[in-house]
Protein backbone atom coordinates (compact mmCIF):
# COMPACT_ATOMS: atom_id res chain seq x y z
CA UNK A 1 0.00 0.00 0.00
CA UNK A 2 2.72 2.58 0.89
CA UNK A 3 4.49 1.85 -1.99
CA UNK A 4 1.45 2.95 -4.17
CA UNK A 5 1.11 6.18 -2.54
CA UNK A 6 4.75 7.31 -2.87
CA UNK A 7 4.01 7.90 -6.82
CA UNK A 8 0.93 10.04 -6.53
CA UNK A 9 3.16 11.76 -3.66
CA UNK A 10 5.83 12.58 -6.09
CA UNK A 11 3.28 13.83 -8.41
CA UNK A 12 1.45 16.09 -5.62
CA UNK A 13 4.86 17.77 -4.66
CA UNK A 14 6.03 18.32 -8.46
CA UNK A 15 2.40 19.72 -9.10
CA UNK A 16 2.46 21.96 -5.41
CA UNK A 17 6.32 23.38 -7.38
CA UNK A 18 5.07 23.99 -10.04
CA UNK A 19 2.12 26.21 -8.94
CA UNK A 20 4.55 27.61 -6.14
CA UNK A 21 7.24 28.86 -8.27
CA UNK A 22 4.44 30.25 -11.07
CA UNK A 23 3.09 32.21 -7.99
CA UNK A 24 6.12 33.48 -6.70
CA UNK A 25 6.89 35.51 -10.15
CA UNK A 26 6.79 39.04 -10.02
CA UNK A 27 5.72 41.06 -12.64
CA UNK A 28 8.08 44.06 -13.77
CA UNK A 29 5.24 45.74 -15.16
CA UNK A 30 3.39 48.59 -13.74
CA UNK A 31 -0.09 48.06 -14.65
CA UNK A 32 -0.26 45.17 -16.84
CA UNK A 33 -3.83 45.25 -17.30
CA UNK A 34 -5.09 48.09 -17.65
CA UNK A 35 -7.15 48.73 -14.73
CA UNK A 36 -5.35 52.37 -14.14
CA UNK A 37 -6.15 53.17 -18.17
CA UNK A 38 -2.88 54.10 -20.00
CA UNK A 39 -1.24 55.11 -16.62
CA UNK A 40 2.36 53.98 -16.40
CA UNK A 41 2.18 53.34 -20.50
CA UNK A 42 3.43 55.54 -23.46
CA UNK A 43 0.23 55.70 -25.96
CA UNK A 44 0.87 56.42 -29.70
CA UNK A 45 -1.69 57.09 -31.17
CA UNK A 46 -5.51 56.72 -30.23
CA UNK A 47 -4.87 53.25 -28.41
CA UNK A 48 -7.17 53.35 -24.57
CA UNK A 49 -8.65 50.62 -22.57
CA UNK A 50 -12.08 48.91 -22.01
CA UNK A 51 -13.50 46.10 -19.92
CA UNK A 52 -14.73 42.93 -22.17
CA UNK A 53 -17.75 40.94 -21.19
CA UNK A 54 -16.52 39.08 -18.52
CA UNK A 55 -15.30 42.22 -16.55
CA UNK A 56 -11.27 41.75 -17.50
CA UNK A 57 -9.44 45.00 -18.93
CA UNK A 58 -7.27 45.18 -21.87
CA UNK A 59 -5.97 48.04 -23.87
CA UNK A 60 -7.46 48.11 -27.38
CA UNK A 61 -5.29 49.85 -30.06
CA UNK A 62 -6.05 50.14 -33.58
CA UNK A 63 -4.26 51.19 -36.91
CA UNK A 64 -0.73 52.22 -36.22
CA UNK A 65 -1.85 52.76 -32.37
CA UNK A 66 0.52 51.37 -29.92
CA UNK A 67 2.05 51.64 -26.70
CA UNK A 68 5.21 50.63 -24.61
CA UNK A 69 6.52 51.27 -21.52
CA UNK A 70 9.99 51.05 -19.56
CA UNK A 71 11.09 48.46 -17.00
CA UNK A 72 14.26 49.33 -14.82
CA UNK A 73 17.18 46.50 -15.12
CA UNK A 74 19.78 46.29 -12.14
CA UNK A 75 23.08 44.42 -12.05
CA UNK A 76 21.62 42.15 -10.29
CA UNK A 77 19.32 41.44 -13.04
CA UNK A 78 22.07 40.81 -15.53
CA UNK A 79 22.68 36.96 -16.75
CA UNK A 80 18.89 36.44 -15.83
CA UNK A 81 16.07 35.49 -18.31
CA UNK A 82 13.42 37.66 -18.80
CA UNK A 83 10.38 36.62 -20.66
CA UNK A 84 8.07 38.81 -22.15
CA UNK A 85 4.28 37.95 -22.25
CA UNK A 86 0.81 38.91 -23.32
CA UNK A 87 -2.04 37.78 -25.02
CA UNK A 88 -3.84 39.28 -27.78
CA UNK A 89 -6.99 38.82 -29.62
CA UNK A 90 -7.95 40.81 -32.92
CA UNK A 91 -11.19 41.82 -34.65
CA UNK A 92 -12.37 42.98 -38.21
CA UNK A 93 -11.10 41.89 -41.69
CA UNK A 94 -10.04 42.73 -45.04
CA UNK A 95 -11.40 42.74 -48.07
CA UNK A 96 -10.66 39.41 -49.29
CA UNK A 97 -12.14 37.90 -45.67
CA UNK A 98 -9.00 37.63 -43.80
CA UNK A 99 -7.63 38.63 -40.30
CA UNK A 100 -7.17 42.06 -40.33
CA UNK A 101 -4.73 42.52 -37.54
CA UNK A 102 -1.54 40.71 -36.79
CA UNK A 103 -0.68 41.75 -33.07
CA UNK A 104 2.83 41.84 -31.94
CA UNK A 105 4.97 41.92 -28.35
CA UNK A 106 8.19 43.58 -29.10
CA UNK A 107 10.67 44.89 -27.01
CA UNK A 108 14.40 46.26 -26.64
CA UNK A 109 17.43 45.64 -23.99
CA UNK A 110 18.53 49.32 -23.60
CA UNK A 111 21.43 51.49 -21.27
CA UNK A 112 19.18 53.74 -18.25
CA UNK A 113 19.21 56.27 -20.64
CA UNK A 114 16.20 58.28 -20.70
CA UNK A 115 12.44 58.37 -21.91
CA UNK A 116 13.57 59.64 -25.45
CA UNK A 117 16.94 58.05 -26.05
CA UNK A 118 19.40 55.43 -25.43
CA UNK A 119 21.47 52.83 -26.39
CA UNK A 120 19.96 48.92 -27.85
CA UNK A 121 21.60 46.28 -26.68
CA UNK A 122 19.20 43.51 -28.15
CA UNK A 123 16.14 43.66 -30.43
CA UNK A 124 13.63 41.09 -29.46
CA UNK A 125 12.08 39.84 -32.71
CA UNK A 126 11.23 35.74 -32.61
CA UNK A 127 7.57 34.08 -34.40
CA UNK A 128 6.06 33.68 -31.12
CA UNK A 129 6.17 37.29 -30.35
CA UNK A 130 3.48 38.14 -33.43
CA UNK A 131 0.61 36.15 -34.16
CA UNK A 132 -2.89 36.44 -36.19
CA UNK A 133 -5.54 34.79 -33.68
CA UNK A 134 -9.04 33.90 -35.35
CA UNK A 135 -11.68 36.98 -34.47
CA UNK A 136 -12.53 36.67 -30.91
CA UNK A 137 -9.79 34.23 -29.60
CA UNK A 138 -7.31 34.77 -27.69
CA UNK A 139 -3.27 34.26 -28.29
CA UNK A 140 -0.01 33.92 -26.34
CA UNK A 141 2.22 36.00 -27.48
CA UNK A 142 5.76 35.53 -25.57
CA UNK A 143 9.69 35.77 -26.12
CA UNK A 144 12.41 34.29 -23.89
CA UNK A 145 15.97 36.67 -23.62
CA UNK A 146 18.81 36.72 -21.00
CA UNK A 147 19.61 40.17 -20.13
CA UNK A 148 23.13 41.26 -20.99
CA UNK A 149 25.83 42.93 -19.49
CA UNK A 150 25.18 47.15 -19.48
CA UNK A 151 20.95 46.58 -19.50
CA UNK A 152 19.36 49.42 -17.82
CA UNK A 153 16.15 48.60 -18.70
CA UNK A 154 13.67 46.80 -20.76
CA UNK A 155 11.23 48.41 -23.07
CA UNK A 156 7.76 46.22 -24.06
CA UNK A 157 5.82 47.73 -26.69
CA UNK A 158 2.49 46.05 -27.64
CA UNK A 159 1.49 46.43 -31.72
CA UNK A 160 -2.23 46.05 -33.37
CA UNK A 161 -0.05 45.10 -36.54
CA UNK A 162 -3.03 46.47 -38.60
CA UNK A 163 -2.17 47.19 -42.16
CA UNK A 164 -1.62 51.11 -42.28
CA UNK A 165 -5.10 51.16 -45.43
CA UNK A 166 -7.36 49.83 -42.83
CA UNK A 167 -8.80 51.81 -40.34
CA UNK A 168 -9.63 51.91 -36.61
CA UNK A 169 -13.17 50.77 -37.28
CA UNK A 170 -12.63 47.27 -39.45
CA UNK A 171 -9.29 46.74 -37.22
CA UNK A 172 -8.51 46.41 -33.59
CA UNK A 173 -6.56 44.32 -31.47
CA UNK A 174 -6.55 43.90 -27.95
CA UNK A 175 -3.91 42.68 -25.35
CA UNK A 176 -4.30 41.61 -21.88
CA UNK A 177 -2.31 40.08 -19.23
CA UNK A 178 1.02 41.96 -19.87
CA UNK A 179 4.30 41.50 -18.57
CA UNK A 180 8.00 40.95 -18.06
CA UNK A 181 9.07 38.36 -15.70
CA UNK A 182 12.94 37.27 -14.95
CA UNK A 183 14.19 33.72 -13.89
CA UNK A 184 17.16 32.46 -13.12
CA UNK A 185 17.69 29.65 -15.49
CA UNK A 186 16.19 29.20 -19.36
CA UNK A 187 14.25 26.47 -17.96
CA UNK A 188 12.59 27.81 -15.30
CA UNK A 189 11.34 30.66 -17.81
CA UNK A 190 9.80 28.31 -20.00
CA UNK A 191 7.88 26.51 -17.31
CA UNK A 192 6.49 29.75 -16.58
CA UNK A 193 5.37 30.55 -20.06
CA UNK A 194 4.15 26.96 -20.57
CA UNK A 195 1.79 27.72 -17.21
CA UNK A 196 1.30 31.32 -17.89
CA UNK A 197 -2.83 31.53 -16.87
CA UNK A 198 -3.92 28.90 -19.39
CA UNK A 199 -7.31 29.36 -20.99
Amino acid sequence: MKKAIKPVIALVCLLVAVDTATAQAINRLQNPTGEQGLQHWRAYGKGNVSSLQTGITCFVLGNVDYILQDVPITKDDVGMFAVLITRASTEGSNVDGSVAGWPSLYGYMMDPGNSTSGYVYEYFQDPSMGGQPKAGAWEKLWGIYRVPEKTGRIRLFLFPGCKKANTQDNCTSRFRDAGIYLFGTQEEAKDFVRQYQKI
